[in-house]
């Protein structure tokens, strides 16, 4: 079933997938427009309902080729402790990117199983709710903060301008029970999208290594801490097959700021670099996301293999 962002049907179909198999169908093959051609959608959801398990992925295909994939949100989850509930309903998205070019559209998702009340705070240097139109979902309490209701199925979707200067952050997300959140990162021109990267809730640490990809000067380095006190990383790189450079670079992060470096600009590498691992180590748990960008605006967010995690329960709690 395809749902418009405004939340009315769009129209679907039925889809058999056999055993040990996988299937596929364009979204506009579904949609349902007048006189039974097909119609366009201004972004939106697509609800799949199955009689077996089954695993889904969303891949946004545009004339150029560029593409992702977009995991789903499950509504029925395994995790039932209080622990894992808990967790659930409090979610840091560790990249908010406006301007520019670039816009952020947050997806928000019930899984309580019942109605459900959210908080949303945005921090750092620009990011607040005026970069986002406001909607009778949506309640601003200020520029950093914002309230919405869930139902017991239900989701809530904001996308930003994209028309502001060039600003980016994190946001924090608390919630009365489990939810399933994420932020779709898009570039391009007007409202055509040349690139997409899915960010997904952070994963702090202490110790986080990223891979690097050929082409170094585009790649750039999403520092997030949450919180209450400043950070300080060692950010060291290792060539494919090689050995750590021997110059390590730092890197300050605010309290409840995100910092944007250019590993370019951290490291010194020959023109004929063939990609590698960047690790960071701090003082303070934080959260990282690296997008490798080219001419065309073509990206994926890269999350890191997170490592070190602290046993102080209240700083596990503060982030």
């Amino acid at each position: 079933e395809v749902e418009t962002a405004a939340g009315e049907s769009a129209g679907g179909g039925n889809l058999a997938v056999p055993a040990h198999g996988a299937a596929f169908r364009f979204v506009d093959e579904i949609v349902s427009g007048e006189n039974g051609e097909e119609a366009e959608t201004d972004g939106g959801a697509v609800t799949v309902t199955c009689d077996r398990p089954v695993a889904a992925l969303g891949v946004p295909l545009t004339g150029a080729g560029v593409f992702t994939a977009l995991g789903g949100a499950v509504p029925e989850t395994d995790e039932t402790t209080e622990e894992a509930e808990a967790v659930a309903a409090h979610r840091i998205l560790p990249l908010v990117l406006d301007g520019a070019g670039f816009r952020s559209r947050l997806e928000v998702t019930n899984l309580a199983g019942t109605d459900n009340s959210c908080t949303l705070e945005f921090h750092g240097a620009g990011v607040n709710t005026a970069r986002f139109p406001s909607s009778a979902d949506l309640v601003k309490d200020g520029f950093r903060r914002a309230t919405f209701e869930l139902a017991q199925d239900g989701r809530v979707a904001m996308t930003s301008f994209g028309r502001h200067s060039y600003a980016y952050g994190y946001a924090a997300l608390d919630c009365g029970g489990p939810v399933e959140a994420r932020v779709l990162l898009t570039a391009g021109d007007g409202d055509e999208a040349d690139g997409m990267a899915p960010i997904p809730p952070a994963r702090f640490a202490r110790e986080l290594q990223l891979p690097v990809a050929p082409g170094l000067d585009g790649m750039a380095l999403f520092l997030t801490n949450a919180g209450e006190a400043g950070a300080a990383c060692t950010a060291s790189l290792t060539p494919t097959g090689g050995e750590e450079t021997a110059a390590a670079a730092s890197i300050e992060v605010g309290a409840e700021s995100t910092a944007l470096r250019f590993l370019a600009d951290l490291f010194e590498l020959p023109a004929d670099f063939a990609g590698g691992s960047a690790a960071l180590s701090c003082d303070r748990e934080i959260a990282a996301v690296a997008l490798p960008t080219t001419a065309a605006a073509a990206f994926a967010a890269l999350p890191p293999v997170a490592q070190g995690f602290r046993d102080d329960t209240q700083d596990a709690e503060e982030n």
